[in-house]
């Protein structure tokens, strides 16, 4: 350590170092030996290393062998070679480099009176990833290189030819330089007194930090005084073509741009008329740069140069689609219009900056049907502040927000870095308002609708560090409505203010379509790291918040929402005072899979066949559940898609519950022939993303007629035992007595999957049970009509549960695609019939009479225009019929 202090360079380790010397003094022979353990040189650790060195005809021919050998990195190196001194000419021999395969050879000889140098090296590199310790970086690929030197003329010149394939040398963020074939090819004359030369690049297939690239190619060709470059670079929709030159004057260096030309995402900038930089000591310059870009323009003359700063930049006509070049997720509309004028010092700048931008849209909220903005401002910097004043109007009067506003801003003179300092004053304020029924068509999809009138009056205060929010925020006229629950909040009245660190709710209040009430009190810290950031009440009276087709609710709530922005917790009581659920007559059988085919693009729905005609025609004329030819029902629906879970979570937002629901009595559910009254108490944990529901609801009284009869529930239970996924298990029992036969109907199983069954307390099977409830006779009593009755009275509790009808599985056995049975007058007869669509306009079936009228009929129903049937029918006994039907679905 002490050498490497001495040396002035980091060195750690042990050495040790022999010489030996024998020979009479014209004619000495010596060997020099170092050996090194655990050696660390700036941080690099060459391990176990060892220097070997002889020499012979010393003083005045010297000549001998050098070689060295260690372990870099855990990788063998090993760096040899022979040298011989002849008068002025050292010549270097068998030189060569070796780590695992890698290989560098040749020969050098070096005139010392002029540093010249003539000879050739060679290089072949198959593993570069071996070599990422001593680059630096991890490398990948196979190089190779030749460097030709040549001193002839009192010159020196070189030549390289490089080649690379495979290259990939990756940085912190990603590759940094990656290649299918890489080659450089330079050549340099005077390297030793005014150096000139060409040098030039080619690259396929490749990325350039991060950037992917076809190819490209770059070349210069002059000295350092002046020199001329080119550029050319293709990739994914992507092109550059650049051209200047480069010259040094003293300490100033001077770029000249003579050609730009660039496209990217289907957009072109181009330089209009050659530009130029300049870099110096305290001289920063742009001089004549003006940018196109369709009808854009962008120009700049700006400068430092000692200590005076001067300049204008314009912007003219400059699309915002444009943002796409630089993020291909941003899709922007609208023009903007600026322009910056500079002047002042380092140490006291000022600028003058105004802006517009017309109809500034983002591409989602347009196709939501949200209009555009219209954007003015002016910036003012002077005496290390930034005074900012604006104005944000929405088009088609959704709005109107203005923007006064300061804040400290400084350039450092040492390093030109605009800063904005922690303990810089803020001052400002928002003020305006929206109209909310602007917002509806973009909250189209979740069913939401809102209005009303959203005043602004925000203040900023306080530091860069410790920013201080005020003001107050108020609606007025407001109203929601959520189409899926049907939840209906008028009157909407709140008003917000901010203090501090503090926002209050001084007021909110709404009602609900039955003179219910909501309000709401709380506060928010919006301060980062606050543990109590929300702590708000809302309380329902009377309020009716659901209210459907299938469902209305009427409640009273009492909940708290308190946490931190990452976690917040819901809780407390909420009291069901009346509840309806009506039972549709007709559930469907299931959901229907539309064919979808998106314009543009593929089909989206299903793969099968699309049909030919819609199947509203079939209403009237079929039995329930046969449907035409090319209409057959297809596979069971997949089940809906469930938005994944944890999602709040993800988004860095937990939505914990702790509500208890409580519901006493007057939740009554009716529908198809039900008449029930519950009662009971929920609890609700989890989070908003799984809820866990707990507790059971209680049949309080309840009848369901089935079967032309009357059915006394006995019990019924709805039980909720807290799984993820949320599916009550349901316990009821109903009881009918008819012909000294007791039914009984008894529901099991979960909601999802219901089981329904028909049992007796006198053990008789299903069949027999309905025949004694419907006819007080056994099965094998019963007559033609009575049978095909009993069969669809079967099929009518095989649906309540969701089953299959014993008609439409007779049906199915049978191929056909009509089967139904007509009952005679006075109950005495019937017919059964049965047929099939032979075309999709065409049905041809047979009527066969059962009883009293056991009577033959063929029949042809051919459908002549969408709402108009001829109808023809032939009996056995040669009766024949015509006739025409008239037919309008409403």
């Amino acid at each position: 350590e002490p050498v490497g202090d001495a040396l002035a360079t980091p060195m750690r380790g042990a050495a040790t170092l022999d010489i030996t010397a024998k020979g009479p003094l014209d004619a000495i022979e010596a060997e020099v030996r170092a050996t090194g353990r655990e050696l660390e040189v700036q941080g690099r650790r060459f391990g176990a290393t060892e220097l070997t060195a002889t020499a012979a005809g010393l003083p005045e021919a010297p000549r001998g062998r050098v070689r060295a050998t260690s372990a870099l990195a855990g990788l063998g190196l090993d760096v040899g070679g022979d040298y011989a001194l002849e008068g002025q000419a050292l010549r270097l021999t068998n030189l060569a480099v070796a780590s695992g395969t890698n290989r560098v050879g040749g020969a050098v000889t070096v005139a010392l009176d002029t540093l010249l140098a003539t000879g050739r090296l060679e290089g072949k590199l198959p593993d570069l990833k071996a070599l990422s310790e001593l680059a630096g970086l991890p490398l990948r690929g196979d190089a190779s290189f030749t460097v030709a030197l040549d001193g002839k003329g009192g010159r020196q010149a070189a030549t390289l030819t490089a080649a690379a394939d495979g290259l990939r040398a990756e940085g912190e963020d990603g590759p940094l330089l990656a290649a299918r074939r890489l080659t450089v090819n330079a050549e340099v004359a005077d390297a030793l007194g005014t150096p000139t030369g060409k040098a030039r690049v080619e690259m396929r297939d490749g990325a350039v930090a991060g950037t992917e690239l076809t190819s490209l190619t770059a070349s210069a060709d002059g000295g350092l005084a002046k020199a001329g470059f080119q550029a050319a670079a293709t990739g994914a929709g992507a092109k550059l073509d650049l051209a200047g030159t480069f010259a040094r004057d003293g300490t100033l260096n001077r770029i000249r741009l003579e050609r730009l030309q660039a496209t990217a995402a289907g957009e072109s900038v181009r330089l209009t008329s050659p530009a130029v930089v300049e870099l110096g000591d305290r001289h920063y310059r742009v001089n004549g740069l003006t940018l196109a870009s369709g009808s854009a323009r962008l120009s700049a003359d700006a400068a430092l140069t000692g200590n005076q700063i001067t300049g204008d930049v314009r912007v003219d006509r400059l699309p915002l689609e444009l943002a796409r070049l630089f993020d291909p997720t941003l899709r922007l509309d609208g023009v903007v219009n600026a322009n910056a004028t500079l002047s002042g010092t380092p140490a006291a700048p000022r600028a003058e900056v105004t802006l517009r931008a017309d109809n500034v849209r983002a591409a989602q909220l347009t196709q939501q049907g949200v209009g555009g903005l219209d954007v003015a401002a002016t910036a003012r910097w002077r005496d290390a502040r930034l005074a900012v004043d604006g104005t944000v109007t929405a088009r088609g009067g959704a709005g109107r927000l203005a923007l006064d506003a300061g804040l400290p801003l400084r350039l450092d003179p040492e390093t030109m870095v605009i800063g904005v300092p922690d303990g810089g004053r803020l001052d400002g304020a928002v003020t305006g308002n929206i109209q909310l029924a602007r917002f509806n068509d973009l909250l189209a999809t979740t069913g939401d609708r809102m209005r009303g009138v959203l005043d602004l009056d925000v203040r900023i205060a306080g530091t860069v560090a410790d920013p201080q929010l005020g003001g107050a925020v108020t609606l007025a006229g407001g109203r929601y409505e959520n189409r899926a629950s049907g939840a209906v909040i008028s009157d909407i009245a709140a008003r917000i203010t901010g203090t501090g660190d503090v926002f209050t709710i001084q007021s909110f209040s709404g009602r609900t379509p039955n003179g219910g009430t909501i309000t709401a009190s709380g506060v928010i810290r919006p301060k980062p790291g606050e543990a109590r950031a929300v702590d708000v009440r809302l309380r329902a009276a009377n309020a009716r918040l659901l209210q459907t087709d299938i469902v209305t609710a009427t409640l009273d709530a009492d909940l708290s929402m308190a946490g931190s922005f990452q976690r917040v917790t819901i809780a407390g009581p909420v009291r069901v005072l009346r509840a309806e659920v009506r039972v549709p007559d007709r559930m469907p059988p299931n959901v229907v899979d539309l064919e979808v085919v998106e314009v543009g693009g593929g089909r989206l729905g299903s793969t099968g066949p699309a049909p030919a005609r819609a199947d509203a025609r079939n209403t009237g004329r079929s039995a329930p559940g046969a449907p035409r030819p090319g209409r057959k029902p297809g596979s069971p629906p997949p089940a809906p898609a469930t938005a994944e879970k944890g999602a709040a979570e993800e988004a860095g937002l937990v939505l914990a519950l702790d509500i208890g629901v409580d519901a006493q009595n007057q939740i009554f559910v009716r529908g198809r022939g039900l008449e029930a009254e519950f009662g009971g108490q929920l609890q609700v944990t989890g989070t908003a993303a799984q809820p866990i529901v707990t507790g059971r609801l209680s049949m309080l009284k309840g009848t369901l007629d089935l079967l032309a009869r009357t059915f006394e529930f006995r019990r019924g239970v709805i039980e909720f035992d807290g799984n993820p996924t949320i599916d009550p298990r349901l316990d009821f029992l109903a009881e009918a007595t008819a012909n000294q036969v007791t039914a009984q109907v008894q529901v099991s199983g979960t909601a999802k999957q219901p089981k329904l069954e028909l049992t007796s307390p006198q053990g008789l099977p299903q069949d027999e049970v309905l025949a004694r409830v419907l006819f007080g006779k056994p099965v094998s009593q019963l007559g033609a009509a009575e049978a095909v009755q009993l069969a669809q009275s079967a099929a009518t509790l095989a649906g309540y549960g969701g089953g299959t009808g014993i008609l439409d599985k007779v049906r199915t056995t049978l191929g056909v695609d009509r089967l139904g049975f007509t009952q005679g007058e006075n109950g005495k007869g019937g017919a059964v019939e049965a047929g099939r669509y032979v075309s999709d306009r065409v049905y041809v079936g047979v009527e066969q009479g059962v009883g009293g009228s056991a009577q033959s009929r063929a029949k042809v129903e051919v459908d002549i225009t969408d709402n108009i049937q001829l109808e023809a029918g032939v009996g056995a006994n040669a009766d024949t019929r015509v006739g025409l039907k008239f037919e309008w679905d409403y």
